[in-house]
């Protein structure tokens, strides 16, 4: 109702004894924002979300469809605080900055699991990879016996890295059609 309305956005880290610039390298996260900030919607991207059809008619509206083709992020400010907190803002029109919260989350956590990847062994890595295998397939179990149970994730501005998300999307396409309904 007020695209045009003035806001920011921050982060927070509620965990406030885990210096969140310790584990998040800033100069790693401005260079992925602005790589972010670059980005627009595709003509491929937008016809599928033009097609998308919930209970009979259309989804987006067509105004919201031509703000989605004109997008462009507004900037960020991103800095540490004294306490080793990452200080990172968004500023711009209420319709434009709140795009920012699913990637820049993203990035965060992608960031962070990729730091302590590299810390660890290549046995540690196939250890923690071999325990996400076996946790997915435990819920598949679950969810297999409630067949009219359907779902999508949500999960992307929280997940555990990138090529990570990919595998359980594909796995549960695969291991659950017509209960996974996509991300």
């Amino acid at each position: 109702n007020h695209p045009d309305v003035e806001v920011e956005f921050a982060l927070t880290n509620r965990s406030r004894d885990v210096p969140l610039s310790w584990e998040v390298p800033p100069d790693e996260l401005g260079r992925e924002l602005d790589r972010m900030k670059t980005r627009r919607f595709t003509r491929s991207e937008l016809h599928y979300i033009l097609g998308t059809d919930e209970y009979g008619q259309r989804m987006f509206r067509p105004k919201y469809m031509e703000h989605l083709r004109e997008l462009t992020l507004p900037d960020y400010h991103l800095g540490v605080t004294y306490e080793g907190q990452l200080d990172l803002r968004f500023v711009g029109s209420w319709a434009s900055a709140m795009h920012w919260e699913v990637p820049a989350l993203s990035a965060i956590n992608g960031l962070r699991t990729r730091k302590a990847l590299r810390a660890m062994s290549a046995f540690e890595r196939d250890d923690v990879m071999a325990t996400g295998v076996a946790r997915l397939g435990e819920k598949i179990r679950i969810i297999r016996q409630y067949p009219g149970l359907t779902f999508c994730d949500f999960g992307t501005r929280r997940r555990f890295h990138r090529a990570w998300q990919r595998y359980v999307d594909q796995t549960l396409a695969s291991e659950l059609p017509g209960q996974f309904l996509g991300t």
